[in-house]
């Protein structure tokens, strides 16, 4: 008998081994021996595992609910009872486990309810009648009676209790502070154990009292907020335990509390505190391992779940409470004329009324993905792994948990989660798992169909559903004949990936998710450190079993240069001989120093929108329900291609990497990391086509064999050719001669009804007699992230002949040639990848890569290699090495530093652990003043480890985020350090570059913090890859390049061209009446860092010029002193009385030159090393010299001085639908370019108002850095969120400006200059901006007014 509920894992798919498993069997009889000789946990564990092997089977999970009420653990033994009876509702067995369940947990009425419901479907069953006489002698298993005691309860105790004085104190976030739960201890664990009562309520007592339903949401939310606020004091609460497992029936009852998942607030309240209260690490151990487990239970319980996400139709029922009301199919239309603005506003609303506790999900198992994301979005904690290790579901939890997330789209953070605490486990299972998940479903597409009679009714249907049908029976009805459809395709030859043991199956899924889960620098690290703990268990199996492994090490040799637990994954593979070539071949490519044959460039115009018309209506419900699923394409303007599934991509990849072989999809016939070095050498990687005309002129082209050529021979000969395009492609109408070579475009293959892809029309092809066919790529490249020029077959049979490609251009001159002239001849052959061992070059030597549009980018081929020379290291690679970073550009090298500082302070295998340091900064106070006080308390940029998590707040502002950070670095370096009232840098070339300032050793006695602190700030800023306003000379450069030693040479024309000079001339002329004598200025005046407040924080100290000797240095404990104008030092001892002669001219001059270039450097510079080396220790300094020049060096830490608009502009993103030729677009860049030529410092605070920092980084705006270190590129959102005459808004941790729709240049311009003037002065995402646009500029005291906010996402 089928399941009632329908199921999103198919029970006839279900993930696992096939039915009726052997293995299976036999381990139910072992564990059912160890029953019977009392040993439960023998027989626990055999019970799982069996499950594991055959999760249909009814009778498995009804023994182990049996065992584990053996155990005394009825809350997991309820959970076993339910899934029996999911799988056999008419099991009697399994309401007999549920009840004694029930009745353990004191839920004396649902147990009462679960035999009377067994009796029905098991009306002889004397087990069960027994039971339901004991119910019966007790009162309370009534629901009535129990439901009048719940309620009396509620109206007498709460007010007793003063319950809503609770609730005031739990709404109240400034209130409710550990201190608080402390002090009222005592009557907080009376109020929390009459909510415990309320929440240990029985089912089915809630599903039929209202007003207990509403008292028990209010005990949740209650419990629930207490433990989420503050878990670490509540844990040590008395009732704390007690709490923590009524929230667990939370959990179970919540989405059952009502019809249509209405009470999924309950569920995700509960869910919430518990991910909270596990992950908490000042909560007591014994509390939070006790929530782990709750919620590792409840999770897999919910992903076990089979309830859909509520349809459109039923929320309407919902809202008329019908259930069954026939209703006008054409009201169900989407389209803008049927739109009623009351039902739009009314779907807002519940919008916003679903998402609880951050998650909007309306199912439990979509809801679970987002919990256990929240378990794991920091790491693992040490006992939550622990936990996870002996969690007795943990297969169950990790397969279903992939299923969701990779099929479903759910949010992805805890699988690599789940992944990397179970990875023993998971890489030991035997288990072999291949889960078929039903596409969505496009309710409307199908009710309208089906409306208009389009499709066909079975007898028995039209029977079942009698002369009315509501939208929603139909759709559910429809909904059924889909998933039997769907599961008879799933059956095919065209499936997925094929079956394969639980870790590399799992492995496959995280290389499928980390393709394609995009720009999520936090998931790709996560992933990572899943697949380094797969790998590092079993490499070769890992190789074997990712089938994406080709494109996927594309993606970690992007995400080495950045993240070490990329750089883990790949250390692990190097274990593995075919794994290694594959690196080295993509080194070479990406290094781009191996002689590719010419790929054919794209030169065509894009293609016409795709207008699919449907043979039958039933075809457009099968369309709508196979695209629904996929992901939306937000950006119609970015020309993104939707998200592949998980099989259409494994066929996909599998047109590109087939070798030949079966055509069922198998995993022989494909490259792959684990047979790279074999495999790879027989793709056919590039072709060449040539025609011979009867004038003996000859024309060669370059052309891209399709992937299946390998089956057939390298070349083909013709004498003839057919181009003729009039009639589609296997139409009657369309003829080909006998043995001739088939040339055709590919626009006319997308027009031809009987060849929807390339495979099927090279197959008509050769029907019609060809001997080969040869496409002309006339369209825009459409794939995913790939030039369309490999033609697979994407799960059809490979064509018995050959087909090439060639560019849209090549294609013409070929067509124009053939009619001009008599051909003669007609060649086509394939040119085969080679193992290329006899180069000496190691990157030279591994086949060529076999994906094309790789770019060029030496770091990435230094990673790979440099990662390949550690696993084994030889001479020639290491030279390989040697000359890659030599060609690395700036912004390469750049890329390079990241990546040794990630390898420095991020150990390959770490346990996620990340030190925090925490800056609380006030705009309005001395910046320089707070810097001393974080070194005195150790904390901020004086924090033990700044390369954790570094996170900085405005005081009074409540973003945080990558952004704030920038603008935090970029405000201490104008204001504390170029301008903070230290006089710790001076400029000798109007601000261009900066140097230390020896005045400040005599008057700052902190100076040497001071210069501690500077290091420090260059150091994260290296590491958090921001660019700093305070750029450095390269001579500074060079001396914290030495690790704080002066270089070899000194050029003091280049430090200061005007004291060269000076000495020049006292070298080569008089001086006896210049009165000079051995002493040097000292300046204590700042430069003007060009700040918006135009105020210095700190005055500088008055007083009367003097002159200090050397030995006059201020020291941490002295008392600050004037450096007045006129101030002088000694260069040598008794210099004031030593005057310069002629006689002594050269020693003046030489010891003039070594004080500026030495002395006066040296104590600073050494200061500022020490900071440094927090961040950049002496080994990986020692690299550095090897790699950067001090120019290099200085670019790396400021960046470039100019912004070139047409860069900028080159290197921008359009998002929301935004095209570069909308009116608001042309208005944005027509201001920035005329600010280029009038205002050019408003260039610096628009760029500073969009991503945090004034200063363009190395490599231009290709370059820009966005969240979390990443880079991203400078994108103009359309702002149709905005409101009329809003100013634009900054996302500036992903480098976004949303653009709002510009009345005119005027407008424009001024609303730019707006946030240009006041963009900077604060981070506060809750605050609106609204000026109309004849409103007058607002003026720089407008400090409450904010136009930037900060996206958190």
């Amino acid at each position: 008998m089928k399941p009632a509920p329908r199921t999103i894992l198919h029970p006839d798919l279900y993930p696992g081994t096939t039915q009726k498993d052997a293995k299976a069997e036999a381990l139910r009889k072992r564990a059912n021996e160890a029953y019977a000789n009392g040993d439960f946990e023998e027989a626990l564990t055999h019970y799982s595992a069996s499950a594991l092997h055959d999760p249909t089977e009814a009778t498995t999970w009804s023994n182990r609910s049996a065992t584990l009420l053996q155990l005394d653990r009825a809350e997991d033994a309820f959970d076993d009872a339910e899934r029996c009876l999911w799988l056999d509702p008419a099991f009697g067995k399994g309401y007999l486990r549920r009840g004694a369940a029930e009745w353990r947990l004191g839920r004396r009425a649902d147990a009462r309810a679960s035999y009377e419901a067994g009796l029905k479907q098991d009306p002889g069953n004397v087990r069960l009648m027994e039971e339901l006489a004991r119910c019966e002698a007790r009162a309370d298993t009534e629901p009535a009676q129990a439901a009048r005691a719940a309620v009396f309860r509620t109206m007498l105790v709460s007010p007793s209790l003063d319950v809503e004085g609770l609730f005031e104190l739990l709404q109240a976030p400034e209130r409710l502070t550990a201190a608080a739960v402390s002090e009222r201890a005592q009557s907080l664990d009376a109020l929390l154990e009459y909510l415990c009562r309320t929440l240990e309520c029985d089912l089915v007592v809630l599903r039929d009292c209202a007003p207990l339903r509403e008292a028990y949401d209010r005990a949740t939310f209650a419990c629930g907020q207490l433990l989420g606020a503050e878990p670490g004091a509540a844990s040590r609460l008395n009732c704390a335990p007690r709490v923590v497992d009524a929230l667990r029936h939370a959990l179970r009852c919540g989405w059952r509390m009502e019809q249509r998942c209405r009470s999924h607030g309950v569920a995700k309240f509960a869910a919430n505190a518990l991910a909270v209260l596990a992950a908490a690490p000042d909560a007591l151990d014994s509390i939070r391992r006790r929530a782990a487990r709750h919620l590792l239970g409840a999770t897999t319980q919910w992903l076990l779940d089979a309830t859909p996400e509520p349809s459109p139709l039923s929320e309407e029922g919902d809202d008329n409470d019908s259930d069954g009301e026939p209703t006008n199919g054409d009201t169900q239309s989407t389209s803008s004329e049927n739109r009623n603005p009351l039902r739009d506003e009314a779907a807002r609303r519940k919008e916003r009324q679903r998402v609880v506790c951050g998650c909007a999900a309306l199912s439990p198992r979509l809801s679970a993905a987002s919990w256990l994301e929240r378990l794991f979005e920091r790491g693992a904690q040490p006992w939550v792994r622990d936990e996870c290790e002996h969690f007795r579901d943990a297969e169950l939890l990790a397969l279903h948990l992939c299923v969701v997330v990779r099929d479903e789209r759910a949010p992805p953070l805890g699988l690599p989660g789940v992944i990397k605490a179970c990875g023993d486990r998971l890489m030991s299972s035997t288990l072999e798992a291949d889960a078929f998940v039903r596409p969505g479903w496009r309710w409307d597409a199908a009710i309208r169909v089906a409306r208009r009679g389009g499709i066909e009714e079975e007898p028995e249907e039209s029977e079942q559903r009698g002369d009315e049908e509501s939208d929603e029976k139909l759709a559910r009805r429809l909904q059924r004949r889909f998933d039997d459809e769907a599961v008879q395709r799933a059956r095919s030859d065209a499936n997925g990936p094929p079956a394969a043991r639980l870790g590399e199956w799992l492995a496959a899924s995280l290389g499928y998710l980390l393709l394609f889960v995009d720009g999520d620098d936090l998931f790709c690290a996560h992933a990572c450190g899943a697949l380094s703990k797969l790998a590092s268990i079993d490499a070769s199996r890992v190789s074997a079993g990712v089938w994406c492994g080709v494109p996927l090490l594309e993606k970690l040799a992007a995400a080495a240069c950045k993240e070490t637990r990329a750089v883990g994954v790949l250390e692990a593979l190097t274990s593995h001989a075919p794994a290694r070539a594959a690196m080295l071949s993509l080194a070479a490519a990406l290094a781009g120093d191996v002689e590719e044959e010419d790929v054919p460039d794209v030169d065509a115009p894009p293609p016409p929108p795709s207008e699919t018309v449907p043979d039958d209506p039933i075809e457009e419900v099968v369309l709508a329900a196979e695209v629904i699923n996929q992901e939306p394409e937000h950006d119609e303007a970015e020309g993104r291609a939707p998200t592949p599934s998980w099989a259409d991509y494994f066929h996909e990849l599998r047109g590109t990497l087939g070798i030949g072989g079966p055509t069922k999809a198998t995993l022989e016939d494909m490259v792959l990391l684990a047979n790279f070095d074999q495999s790879a050498a027989e793709l056919p990687v590039s072709g060449e086509l040539t025609a011979t005309f009867s004038d003996g002129s000859s024309l060669k082209l370059a052309a891209v064999p399709a992937s299946w050529n390998e089956r057939f021979a390298d070349a083909v000969a013709t004498q003839t050719i057919s181009s003729d395009q009039s009639a589609p492609i296997g139409s009657e109408d369309w003829q080909v001669q006998d043995g001739s070579a088939v040339i055709v475009d590919r626009s006319h293959i997308r027009k031809s009804p009987k060849a929807p892809d390339w495979a099927t029309a090279v197959r008509l092809s050769e029907e019609a007699g060809a001997s080969v066919v040869v496409v002309i790529n006339d369209l825009f490249d459409d794939g995913l992230a790939r030039p369309a020029f490999r033609m697979g077959v994407f799960g059809a049979s490979p064509p018995p002949i050959g087909g090439f490609m060639v560019c849209g251009a090549d294609g013409e001159l070929l067509k124009k040639q053939c009619q001009e002239k008599t051909l003669t001849k007609f060649e086509v052959s394939t040119i085969r990848n080679t193992n290329r061992s006899e180069n000496a070059s190691p990157l030279r030597a591994a086949p060529l890569w076999p994906l094309r549009g790789v770019p060029k980018d030496a770091s990435q081929a230094w990673a790979l290699a440099e990662v390949v020379y550690r696993s084994k290291p030889s001479p020639t690679l290491n030279d390989d090495l040697k000359a890659l970073t030599q060609r690395m550009t700036a912004a390469e090298k750049r890329v390079w530093l990241a990546r040794r500082l990630q390898r420095c302070h991020r150990p390959l295998h770490d346990d996620d652990e990340r030190a925090l340091a925490f800056v609380e900064c006030d705009r309005h106070a001395p910046q320089l003043e707070q810097l001393r006080t974080q070194k005195k308390d150790v904390t901020g940029l004086f924090a033990e480890d700044v390369t954790g998590d570094f996170e900085v707040r405005f005081k009074g502002e409540s973003a945080v985020g990558s952004a704030v950070a920038r603008e935090w670095m970029d405000l201490l370096a104008r204001r504390a350090f170029i301008r903070g009232g230290g006089s710790l840098l001076r400029t000798c070339d109007g601000g261009r570059s900066f140097i230390p300032n020896a005045a400040s050793m005599y008057g700052n006695p902190h100076w040497e913090g001071d210069f501690e602190a500077l290091g420090r700030l260059f150091g994260l800023a290296v590491w958090q890859q921001v660019t700093l306003d305070l750029p450095l000379h390269s001579y500074v450069c060079a001396w914290l390049l030495n690790d704080g030693e002066p270089p070899s040479e000194g050029d003091l024309e280049s430090l200061d061209p005007q004291l060269a000079a000076s000495m020049a001339w006292i070298e080569n002329n008089d001086v006896e009446g210049l009165e000079l004598d051995f002493t040097d200025g000292l300046d204590h005046t700042e430069h003007d860092a060009g700040d918006d407040d135009g105020e210095e924080d700190v005055s500088p100290m008055e007083g009367a010029p003097r002159t200090f000797a050397l030995a006059d240095v201020l020291g941490a404990s002295d008392e600050a002193r004037a450096v007045a104008p006129g101030s002088r030092v000694e260069l040598v001892e008794g210099g004031e009385d030593k005057a310069v002669t002629s006689d002594t001219r050269n020693e003046f001059v030489k010891t003039m030159r070594d004080y500026r270039l030495r002395g006066s450097l040296r104590e600073p510079i050494q200061a500022m090393a020490r900071g440094l080396r927090t961040v950049m220790p002496s080994e990986v300094l020692r690299d550095a010299r090897r790699m950067l020049s001090p120019l290099d060096f200085c670019r790396l830490l400021s960046g470039l001085r100019g912004v070139d608009v047409a860069d900028w502009r080159r290197h921008t993103r359009y998002a929301g639908g935004l095209q570069p030729d909308a009116k608001e677009v042309k208005l944005f860049w027509n201001v920035v370019e005329g600010w280029s030529k009038t205002h050019p410092k408003r260039l610096h605070g628009l760029l500073q108002f969009a991503t945090g920092s004034r200063r363009v980084p190395v490599g231009g705006f290709a370059h820009l850095v966005g969240l979390n270190g990443g880079r991203h590129p400078f994108t103009l959102h359309a702002g149709r969120h905005l409101p009329p005459g809003a100013l634009p808004t900054a996302h500036a941790c992903v480098c976004t400006i949303d653009v709002p729709a510009f009345v005119d240049f005027e407008a424009a311009s001024q609303k730019l200059v707006q946030c240009v003037d006041l963009g900077t002065r604060r981070f506060d995402e809750h605050e609106t901006h609204e000026s109309s646009d004849d409103e007058e500029p607002r003026t720089e005291s407008d400090e409450d007014s904010s136009v930037e906010e900060l996206d958190l996402s």
